[in-house]
């Protein structure tokens, strides 16, 4: 197995602003049973997921390091220069890219921040369109 490029991308209609309230919302909304496609991202194994459901703290825990991170994504796409993440437009969309090779840790803090926000849909919530960058999808 090889190194290889790692992409997260997320695009929204240029004319629009986030709804970062709905964001928010969706992170706070559900129960532990609503978890599933997060866990299905970040749980391949399903010890995780056995896990969150034997710790009472868990999903308050979860929903907290959410909301931070959509803290994080949101100064991210409103600074105006960040090393990590590269933004251009492309038709009538605003795209927000960020990524690195495979080698080593994550790519980019962002990296899993943005993979978190969109299992969770938060992002699709405030409006993102996720993209999908894999080679087979």
């Amino acid at each position: 197995m090889g190194i290889d490029l790692l992409l997260n991308v997320v695009a929204i209609e240029s004319n629009s602003t986030p709804d970062w309230s709905a964001a928010k919302r969706r992170i706070e909304a559900p129960e532990l049973s609503d978890l599933d496609r997060f866990f299905t991202y970040w749980d391949s194994d399903g010890d995780l997921k056995a896990e969150a459901h034997q710790d009472s703290t868990y999903l308050e825990n979860a929903k907290a390091s959410l909301v931070d991170e959509l803290t994080s994504f949101r100064k991210a796409i409103e600074s105006t220069y960040r090393r990590d993440m590269t933004r251009f437009s492309l038709r009538d969309l605003t795209v927000f890219a960020t990524g690195g090779l495979s080698a080593g840790a994550v790519p980019t803090e962002l990296y899993d921040t943005i993979s978190s926000l969109h299992a969770i849909g938060a992002l699709g919530a405030a409006g993102f369109l996720a993209v999908n960058v894999d080679e087979g999808g």
